[in-house]
């Protein structure tokens, strides 16, 4: 299924280089070639690689394992190019049980050995791999960086050691320190682990859809970053991706959207919002602003009744600022509250009535949405999403369509697959019988 992501201030999907306070990693993208994984050079100390699994470790990472020359060259650029006398380590280093020699080398990480990048004269051979129990990456003198093994004991050059993120703790396939680094994922104690999987939370970040078998409405909701401090411009910028704030119409709706988001340490927002100049209650000054009748609640009850209309203009749920237990039940908050970190987004259009959500038939390729504002092309240029005979997509069905369906006619369409309507294999009389049936507008 694809998934689609939302950009709401910050774009959700990974970036090549993060520019982040305190962060100079790189990620090695998909799109060029790469596994998607993050990479950085530290500091450490001269002595240091017995200690660099922990010091890895402490960042959500490990030491680096190179296992193409395309990984290498990437690993390579993060060297200081005008510093030949720096050293960095790799994480690999000799696996005692093996006798001495080339291929007696392992990666920390449990990487196969499959790839080297050694320069001449190494790595050494002796009986007992004396000097030889790390690799680094080097130009000793001026040439090309490539490994050698250490360890390095020359206390006038610097030490550096590349590490790796690599891991996906929540299964959304994609590496979790992106995320972190682009807002999509907490890590509030800086251990590069989303907090959500620290703590044993769901991380998810994905659509999910509240299934009509289960219950639901057919509706498609996602937890997506909080950005900013104005509900009704957040909103506004869902709706420009063909979705809003959830709004919550019933008990287990309520509990259907409270699960997306288990972060209960901070708060995460629905499109409840309250009119300030209407005396508050349960019920009076609030609305939901897709338009939904507010007539279900799900206020904090006990020690914390809610909402207490003091300064809170919104709908969330989570930790109470007075000191009240974590809860999927709502609180008021004002929108520039600085514990809110996520928002339901929600998708309930059916612009083609169907009867089916468009968000959905937009995931599993039904129809196709180019543009990415998650509204089907079809509804977009106001024509019928149902008009398959249409094979020029501009709204009518005639001599156009025809002319293109007869010039590949008893073929299997080629390069124009639409031609072959009702996707038996071949153009034929059977799509031409379709196509003169539909003849017309499509709006």
């Amino acid at each position: 299924m694809k998934k689609i992501e939302i950009t709401v201030a910050v774009t959700l999907a990974g970036v090549a280089v993060s520019t982040a306070a305190a962060q100079d990693a790189v990620q090695w993208r998909v799109e060029d070639g790469g596994n998607g994984h993050w990479y950085e050079s530290v500091p450490v100390d001269l002595d240091a690689f017995d200690q660099l699994i922990a010091v890895a470790a402490s960042r959500g990472a490990q030491p680096v394992s190179v296992n193409s020359q395309g990984e290498h060259d990437l690993v390579a650029s993060l060297v200081t190019p005008t510093k030949p006398e720096t050293w960095t380590y790799l994480g690999a280093r000799i696996d005692p049980s093996l006798p001495c020699g080339p291929d007696s080398w392992q990666w920390l990480d449990g990487t196969p050995w499959a790839y080297t990048n050694w320069d001449q004269g190494n790595p050494t051979t002796q009986p007992d791999c004396a000097g030889s129990d790390a690799i680094v990456i080097g130009r000793p003198n001026g040439g090309e960086l490539r490994w050698h093994d250490g360890p390095i004991t020359n206390t006038s050059i610097n030490i550096n050691a590349i590490v790796e993120w690599s891991a996906d703790c929540n299964g959304d396939g994609i590496v979790d320190y992106g995320q972190i680094l682009d807002g999509t994922l907490a890590d509030e104690n800086g251990n590069g682990v989303p907090d959500c999987c620290d703590e044993g939370f769901s991380c998810s970040t994905t659509p999910v859809q509240w299934r009509a078998k289960d219950g639901g409405n057919g509706h498609w909701y996602q937890r997506v970053p909080w950005t900013g401090d104005d509900l009704v411009a957040f909103n506004e910028n869902l709706i420009s991706h063909g979705a809003h704030l959830a709004s919550v119409g019933s008990s287990s709706e309520q509990g259907f959207v409270s699960s997306l988001s288990t972060d209960l340490e901070y708060w995460t927002m629905l499109g409840g919002i309250r009119d300030v100049s209407i005396p508050c209650g349960q019920v009076s000054g609030w609305s939901w602003l897709d338009g939904t009748t507010f007539d279900f609640t799900s206020w904090d009850v006990g020690t914390c009744p809610q909402p207490d209309c003091s300064v809170s203009t919104a709908i969330a749920f989570g930790w109470d600022r007075n000191g009240c237990q974590p809860t999927t039940r709502w609180h008021d908050v004002p929108p520039e509250d600085v514990y809110i970190r996520f928002a339901i987004a929600e998708w309930s259009a059916d612009c083609n009535e169907d009867g089916i959500v468009d968000y959905g038939q937009i995931l599993d390729g039904t129809y196709p949405d180019e543009n990415d504002n998650g509204v089907p092309d079809c509804c977009d240029a106001g024509i019928r999403c149902d008009c398959p005979a249409d094979i020029t997509g501009d709204g009518h069905v005639d001599a156009a369509d025809l002319g293109v369906l007869l010039a590949v006619w008893n073929t299997d369409g080629g390069t124009i697959p639409e031609t072959d309507i009702n996707g038996d294999g071949t153009v034929n009389a059977s799509d031409l019988g379709l196509l003169l049936g539909s003849w017309g507008l499509c709006s």
